[in-house]
């Protein structure tokens, strides 16, 4: 006589859970860097303005003294696509190429007391690291802007910094936090 041993009924279903999960399951999904590529809306407002308003040469170098304004009804606003250029062999981080950013900035001087518009051309590259889907962007154009912040969905949200002149010792810079609408 041959001894069977006893096996609960619960293992029995959790297999067959199991199994069907498996069967079920779409390998045809997209990759994730595949489903983040795509056109974006890019909203912003820029909140603080940075400047150095003098310089003064050290034994170390230069030392510059900057100040911080406050400034409000700023806005950078327009339009970027991430192109897919992730390795399909990396497990790690996806990489995306910016070429064709487009960028409306309404600027005040808080000194100078003036208002401009620009529009500017941009390219650049993107960084989204693995799981946690923090998002990197340096973008080239006339002047440099960055952006940094996490993909939530469609959307990317984050800081950016707009710089408007980086010289040896003098600099302008201005900061705040962008939204940024995946296009359907």
């Amino acid at each position: 006589m041959r001894f069977e041993p006893y096996r609960p009924a619960w293992l029995l279903v959790a297999a067959t859970a199991l199994s069907l999960a498996f069967a079920c399951s779409d390998s045809t999904a997209p990759p994730l860097s595949r489903r983040i590529a795509g056109t974006y809306a890019l909203t912003s407002t820029l909140t603080s303005y940075t400047y150095s308003n003098s310089c003064r040469p050290t034994s170390n170098g230069t030392v510059c003294t900057d100040t911080t304004v406050v400034v409000e009804g700023m806005k950078m606003d327009g339009t970027f696509m991430l192109v897919d250029a992730t390795d399909p062999r990396s497990t790690t981080n996806m990489a995306f190429t910016v070429p064709d950013a487009v960028l409306h900035v309404t600027s005040c001087d808080p000194i100078a007391s003036s208002c401009t518009a620009a529009v500017s051309s941009y390219s650049g590259s993107a960084t989204v690291h693995g799981d946690s889907l923090e998002f990197e962007a340096p973008l080239y154009g006339s002047v440099e802007v960055f952006l940094k912040g996490n993909v939530i969905g469609d959307e990317i949200q984050g800081g950016v910094i707009w710089y408007t002149y980086l010289g040896c010792c003098a600099h302008q810079y201005y900061t705040g936090t962008f939204i940024a609408k995946r296009q359907r």
